[in-house]
């Protein structure tokens, strides 16, 4: 049974379809009044809902092509009290995805985020933190997150993620920590460390990083010389 996000996708994006039918007039700015020429109904693809529509210029057979996409949600408490229909369609990733690994994927969640408060770290989004969780399944076959502080990636926190990582055999799970330093020097989450039950893989510049944070990564330090 596809879960409420791919559910409520589905009507979301039929919504659209019919706001967004053929005929319908769009002011485009620098261009003018064109009109919605074609609509390519929604169609399902791993939990997520896209559509199609094709806008053409003012007096012209010239036109844009435009495609809408589900890509994430924010359902509350709320939204467990409407009531929906039986799905007419087969949400593939129940078979790639089926309950018991959102539940091992939710298990591993909660538990990086157990390891990192248990070890002092703050969790969260502001800029006080040390890391951020993102939370959403949407599915996802492993927990990612963000390092929001240089000297909070240890190769202690390494070592306890990857723990739980085995902890759930039945599942290829992973952790993946980018590096979304809150400092000037940050170039983003491009570069990662990817946490596998047999395996650590090192995404990252180890020579600039050191160069530019010298040892205040420990997880790093040290790297450019191994």
């Amino acid at each position: 049974m596809p879960d409420r996000y791919t559910r409520f996708g589905e009507f979301f994006m039929q919504g659209l379809a019919d706001l967004l039918a053929p005929g319908t007039c769009v002011n485009v700015p620098h261009v003018g009044t064109c009109r919605i020429r074609n609509v390519i109904e929604p169609r399902i693809h791993h939990s997520n809902w896209s559509m199609q529509l094709d806008i053409s210029f003012p007096d012209s057979y010239s036109q844009m092509t435009i495609g809408l996409y589900t890509f994430g949600s924010c359902l509350l408490k709320d939204t467990e009290a409407i009531e929906l229909p039986d799905p007419t369609y087969i949400d593939e990733n129940d078979t790639h995805f089926p309950a018991e690994h959102q539940e091992a994927w939710g298990r591993l969640l909660v538990g990086v985020e157990s390891e990192l408060t248990k070890l002092g770290y703050r969790v969260g989004s502001e800029d006080a933190c040390d890391f951020y969780l993102i939370e959403d399944y949407m599915p996802s076959e492993g927990v990612a997150a963000l390092v929001l502080r240089p000297e909070a990636f240890t190769r202690e926190v390494v070592a306890s993620c990857q723990n739980l990582v085995q902890s759930e055999p039945n599942w290829n799970l992973w952790v993946r920590f980018g590096f979304e330093f809150t400092d000037k020097l940050s170039k983003g989450h491009q570069e990662s460390v990817l946490i596998r039950s047999d395996r650590i893989v090192h995404d990252y510049n180890a020579k600039r990083l050191e160069q530019e944070y010298g040892q205040r990564i420990p997880f790093v330090a040290g790297a450019s010389d191994a």
